[in-house]
């Protein structure tokens, strides 16, 4: 029997699937940065792209994610020469060790929360009332209330 995913992890997961949507291509942002947009440790955003169908794979830009100072963060070589291909398919220069080479130059900057400084704190995720950051994260399942 399948385990249907509750209704915060549902929603980080849309939310983790858009925020990597919304990085333009030639551009990259790190598992920390995605979290931090979205109130998320960057092991949520990982733990998402690392276990994405061959499906959603194809049709997500899960590349353009990386560790922390532009490190290729993958579980084996194949992997991450998988990973570095489709970056400088992209025009990313990254070194052999799996570096972005010029990491600064090539970061997406994250626009600033609507939910910042002043204004009112966002409702978690397990929360039924809790709208999506994105609206491209109803396109990947963000389950709404009933």
């Amino acid at each position: 029997m399948e385990k249907t995913p509750s209704l915060a992890f549902a929603r980080i997961r849309a939310e983790v699937l858009a925020a990597a949507s919304s990085v333009p291509s030639g551009r990259v942002t790190t598992y920390g940065a995605i979290g931090n947009h979205l109130q998320v440790t960057p092991r949520h955003v990982a733990f998402v792209l690392a276990r994405l169908p061959e499906e959603e794979s194809a049709k997500v830009p899960w590349h353009r994610v990386v560790g922390a100072g532009g490190q290729i963060r993958q579980p084996d070589s194949e992997a991450l020469q998988r990973h570095r291909q489709r970056l400088m398919d992209e025009g990313i220069p990254v070194s052999k060790e799996g570096r972005i080479v010029d990491f600064s130059a090539v970061s997406h900057a994250w626009p600033e929360r609507v939910d910042g400084p002043g204004r009112p704190i966002r409702l978690p995720y397990a929360e039924p009332r809790t709208p999506p950051l994105f609206p491209e994260s109803r396109r990947y399942g963000y389950p709404l209330a009933d």
